[in-house]
């Protein structure tokens, strides 16, 4: 295997992780828990409603 080869495949393999976390990011089962997460700053400092946010998004 040439260095050249290598390097196509690490760039193909990031290219789909890339990919794979966008699709991810967007799909719609995680969009209510991403809005949830965006509103934290909204909201009070209550630890319990952060934790449990922070739990969700694992």
């Amino acid at each position: 295997m040439d260095v050249n080869e290598l390097r196509s495949l690490v760039t193909v393999l990031l290219l789909v992780m890339f990919l794979a976390i966008v699709a991810w990011t967007y799909s719609k089962k995680r969009a209510a828990s991403f809005d949830e997460c965006a509103a934290l700053p909204l909201h009070g400092d209550s630890e319990a409603d952060s934790a449990e946010a922070s739990r969700r998004m694992q």
